[in-house]
């Protein structure tokens, strides 16, 4: 099965370089939308593999490379220490602004909200992210590779049913949510064979991250607690594998 796999990717690699080979030229100075259908190898306690498509928007001209997508997944919380955790989805929007110094080289950032949906919580937060990338042509071939640092911010949970936590003074109190955090930060990278600035349909797509995250704060006031969960620390990967018909 992983041969068949490999295989399978090996050959849509080749045709996208194939189709790299006919037209080099720019794509028009306005907007495209997009639509991709991925294959996700997940993290971050979700279910091991799932599938997905989502839509998103691209601009691409002499000076800046703007791309925005949409996400809804069904990939579930399926390792994330808890039980019965069994159905769940999460959406995300997600934006990267890159502004061009040459025809090669780019600089610039971007941010995305997430949202994850179980039967025992929604946890959600916000990032930011900043980097650089570099487009390669020649004849034959074109790619583009960009890399950004991204660290979470504004980390939130919610639960069905109120919830004991201990309160600044140290007493407690019920509330249907926290501020508990986990501290995620890491790389992201995008690899796109052709590169989006040529004037193609199709392309392959991949993008990958490697994450370091504490352990969830569960009762932030609790301070002898939250001091353990922070000082426990996690190393995790993530990686997407996508076709993306751009219109």
């Amino acid at each position: 099965m992983k041969k068949i796999f490999l295989s399978l990717v090996l050959s849509q690699c080749l045709s996208f370089v194939a189709a790299a080979q006919v037209d080099m030229s720019t794509p028009k100075a306005y907007p495209h939308s997009f639509i991709e259908g991925a294959l996700d190898l997940n993290g971050g306690g979700y279910s091991p593999v799932s599938l997905d498509a989502h839509p998103g928007t691209n601009w691409e001209t002499r000076d800046i490379s703007l791309t925005a997508t949409g996400n809804y997944s069904f990939a579930k919380k399926t390792n994330d220490g808890t039980v019965g955790n069994n159905t769940g989805h999460s959406r995300s929007l997600t934006g990267d602004v890159f502004y061009k110094i040459n025809a090669y080289w780019m600089v610039g950032g971007g941010g995305d909200w997430g949202k994850t949906y179980t039967e025992l919580y929604k946890k959600q937060a916000d990032s930011w992210r900043v980097g650089g990338g570099r487009d390669w042509f020649n004849s034959d071939v074109s790619l583009r590779i960009t890399a950004e640092y991204f660290r979470h911010f504004n980390e939130s949970t919610e639960y069905p049913k109120p919830q004991t936590f201990t309160t600044p003074s140290g007493g407690t109190t019920q509330a249907y949510g926290c501020k508990c955090t986990n501290g995620v930060q890491g790389i992201f990278i995008n690899f796109w064979e052709p590169s989006p600035y040529t004037a193609h349909h199709f392309f392959f797509h991949v993008s990958s991250s490697i994450s370091t995250f504490h352990e969830t704060v569960t009762d932030p006031y609790n301070y002898v607690l939250t001091r353990q969960q922070k000082g426990t620390t996690y190393i995790d990967g993530s990686s997407t594998i996508g076709v993306v018909y751009r219109f």
